[in-house]
């Protein structure tokens, strides 16, 4: 490699680094629910292909993360202890936990599952509380309507993300059948419920009651859609486990209402987003240009067609399954335009860097 390019290549790892979002692992769960989804739907090389998008993804993420912390470690600290970033943080456990799932249904990796499941079960642990605490214990907090946002949801999604691929490893016969499993399992997405409902009213009450400009409208309150869609996920994988489980069985009717419930709201919130974008793109003429919290509207998107197709199996409504399809499409299309546009503003930022070097 030439000097020049490699100066190049070092100082645009180094703002890379220097400026990674909190929420950096939201592609990994947007790649790993569409991969989830096309191998159900039948394209198995499609998602193949994108397990190994998504380890590459996931590997340098986690590179880039910890030469921040040692570099900048300032940056992380105020990133962890910001009201309306932290959260992000949040997307690392989310991020893990579905790439376990993609190894065990797509590769059939048992082992890795259950790492995966530990480390995403230590990292929600670490991540759960200190956010919570180091939110509390904040002095200098800003305004409620300039912090809460979709973002928020994370909680949600990534307490589901662990009750899922739980589930995941029980159904496949890699951990066994027990009560003790089942019981964590269901109660991380009864967990994961109560946040939901607790901080949607929260999201619902900003943006109704407060100001809410068009430049405020940012692609993670897709999640406020998203975060419904894994729970119906969780919820819809626990209905599956419950046919091995005295414990699950006597619960089904509530697990299927709940579960139903869930899918309906995240259902109800798709006509809504698609209006605001259209509000926010047409009306207000706000140009697209790339910025990883657009890969919080395209895991919702992904998570919306996975969590239906395990419903329509679980509870036999096949006419969901066109549905599901399309939404896969849909998802599959945002995933390519994103990936399209990061890969844009790459090589624009190289070439930047390059000459003015």
């Amino acid at each position: 490699m030439k000097p020049a390019t490699e100066n190049t290549l070092n100082h645009w790892l180094n703002r890379t680094t220097q400026n990674l979002a909190p929420g950096s692992f939201a592609v990994v769960m947007a790649t790993g629910a569409i991969a989830l989804s096309a191998k159900i739907l039948g394209f198995i090389p499609l998602s193949n292909v994108l397990l190994w998008v998504n380890i590459v993804i996931y590997i340098f993420l986690w590179i880039v993360l910890i030469m921040r912390a040692y570099k900048f470690p300032r940056n992380l600290s105020d990133d962890f202890r910001d009201l309306g970033r932290g959260t992000g943080f949040l997307t690392i456990v989310a991020g893990s936990a579905i790439l376990g799932s993609q190894f065990v249904l797509l590769d059939h990796q048992a082992i890795i599952g259950i790492i995966f499941l530990g480390v995403s079960g230590i990292l929600w642990l670490l991540l759960n509380y200190g956010l919570f605490f180091s939110f509390i214990t904040k002095i200098n907090k800003s305004s409620f309507e300039t912090e809460i946002s979709g973002t928020w949801l994370l909680i949600t999604v990534a307490i589901q993300s662990i009750s899922a691929l739980l589930s995941v490893l029980q159904a496949q016969n890699i951990l066994p059948y027990c009560s003790c499993f089942n019981f964590i399992s269901f109660s991380l997405w009864l967990l994961g419920d109560v946040f939901y409902i607790v901080i949607i009213l929260l999201i619902l009450y900003r943006m109704i009651f407060f100001k809410l400009s068009a430049q405020d409208l940012m692609p993670p309150y897709w999640i406020n859609m998203g975060a419904a869609s894994i729970s119906t996920l969780a919820g819809a994988l626990l209905v599956s486990c419950t046919k091995d489980s005295l414990f699950l069985h006597d619960l089904i009717p509530f697990i299927k209402g709940f579960t139903l419930l869930f899918w309906t709201t995240a259902t109800w919130w798709i006509p809504l987003l698609f209006i605001l974008g259209w509000w926010r793109f047409i009306v207000h003429k706000i140009n697209f240009s790339y910025d990883s919290s657009y890969w919080g509207m395209v895991f919702p998107l992904g998570m919306y067609s996975l969590c239906t197709l395990h419903l329509e199996k679980s509870f036999s409504l096949s006419f969901l399954f066109l549905l599901a399809y399309i939404f896969f499409f849909i998802a599959l299309t945002a995933w390519t335009v994103t990936m399209l546009a990061f890969l844009h503003k790459t090589y624009v930022n190289f070439l930047q860097i390059e000459y003015i070097g």
